[in-house]
C-alpha cells in the first residue's frame, strides 16, 4: 500500500526531532559551506624603548600616531587596536623583560596579547636621532649634504608561538634642505620638528610594510580571552570578518621549546576541538564547543573546516 506524502512528512520530522533531542545545542542556523572572505589580523604596538639622547617622548609618540595612519592607508588585512572612538593606537606599556632592560620575555609578552585576541605585537627602540653628512652628487663634484638619520630596531612577535616573525634594523635617512634652517649650524636643536615628524611618518610606513609581508605568510588566529559556564569568550567579532555560525577550531601545542635566558616558543599541533559561534559582536564573540572535549591547554583558535560539520553539537 502507498504511503501517502503527508505520512512520509510526519515520519520524516519525528526523524529530525528525536536526533535533534539527543544534542544539547540545537542551531537554528546551518554552518557555511562556503570560502570565507579575508579574515583581518589585529595587531598592536607594545611601547618602543627610546634610546636616544632625548628625554622627551614626542617622538615616539608621533610615530605610534603616524602607525596608525599609514595601516589604515597600507593594508586592510590587518588591524592596528586603537583606543575606543578615536584613531589614537592603543599601547602595550611595561613590556616583560628578562635579566635586564635589553631582552625581551616573549612568552609573557604574547600571553599580553592573547587577551586582547591579537595576531601579532609589534615593538623596537629608537637608538638615535641624528644629523649625518654624506657626499652626493656627480663624482668629481660631489659635496656633502646633510642628513637626518633614525636609527634603531622593529621586532614583530607572533602570539601563537612566541617567536620573532620580524627583526629589522632601522636606517632612516631624510635628506635636509639647508634652505629650511634658519640658524647658520644644522643641529637637531636647530632642526623643526615637522622634518623629524616627516621622517618618522616614513619609518610608519615601512613598519606597516613589513608587518604585512610577515603576517601575509601567517594564518589567522585568535584566543579564547573569558570563559563563562560552557560558553567561551574569544578575542574577534564582526570588525574581524566572523559571522554568527562560524566554526572556529583550536589548535593544540605539540610542543613547547625553552631557549635562551629561559624563553618559551610554542610549536602549534593539530585540531583537539570546534567551536561554534552563538553571538558576535563587534570586536569578541561568544562560542561553545560543537567537537571535543572542554578546553584546557591550547596553542590558538583558527577558522575551521566549515565543510565537514553539521547543524547541531554533539
Amino acid at each position: 500500500m502507498a504511503i501517502s506524502k503527508h505520512v512520509l512528512s510526519i515520519i520524516l520530522c519525528l526523524i529530525l526531532f528525536l536526533f535533534a533531542g539527543c544534542n544539547k545545542h540545537v542551531f537554528i542556523f546551518s554552518s557555511k559551506t562556503d570560502k570565507p572572505s579575508p579574515l583581518i589580523k589585529k595587531v598592536a604596538i607594545a611601547q618602543f624603548t627610546n634610546r636616544s639622547i632625548f628625554s622627551d617622548m614626542k617622538y615616539t609618540t608621533y610615530l605610534y600616531q603616524a602607525m596608525a595612519y599609514s595601516f589604515d592607508d597600507f593594508s586592510h588585512s590587518i588591524r592596528l587596536m586603537k583606543e575606543s572612538s578615536s584613531n589614537i593606537p592603543t599601547i602595550i606599556k611595561n613590556i616583560p623583560r628578562i635579566l635586564s632592560e635589553y631582552v625581551v620575555d616573549n612568552s609573557a609578552l604574547v600571553e599580553i596579547g592573547k587577551q586582547s585576541g591579537l595576531n601579532a605585537i609589534i615593538t623596537g627602540s629608537i637608538h638615535d636621532i641624528l644629523i649625518i653628512y654624506e657626499k652626493k652628487g656627480i663624482y668629481g663634484f660631489r659635496k656633502e649634504k646633510p642628513s637626518l638619520m633614525i636609527s634603531g630596531v622593529i621586532e614583530i612577535y607572533d602570539c601563537e608561538t612566541a617567536s620573532k616573525l620580524v627583526y629589522h634594523l632601522i636606517d632612516e635617512k631624510l635628506r635636509i634642505d639647508p634652505n629650511t634652517i634658519k640658524s647658520e649650524t644644522i643641529s637637531l636643536s636647530t632642526l623643526p620638528d615637522d622634518l623629524v615628524f616627516l621622517a618618522l611618518s616614513q619609518l610608519s610606513k615601512k613598519i606597516a610594510k613589513l608587518t604585512n609581508n610577515a603576517l601575509a605568510k601567517e594564518p589567522w588566529k585568535t584566543f579564547i580571552i573569558n570563559k563563562n559556564d560552557s560558553r567561551y569568550i574569544i578575542g574577534a567579532g564582526q570588525a574581524s570578518g566572523l559571522n554568527q555560525g562560524d566554526i572556529l577550531d583550536v589548535i593544540a601545542c605539540d610542543q613547547v621549546i625553552r631557549g635562551l635566558y629561559d624563553q618559551q616558543f610554542y610549536i602549534p599541533g593539530k585540531s583537539i576541538a570546534q567551536l561554534q559561534l552563538l553571538e558576535v559582536n563587534d570586536v569578541s564573540s561568544v562560542a561553545i564547543i560543537k567537537y571535543g572535549n572542554p578546553i584546557e591547554k591550547y596553542c590558538s583558535i583558527r577558522y575551521g573546516n566549515q565543510k565537514t560539520l553539521d547543524n547541531s553539537i554533539p
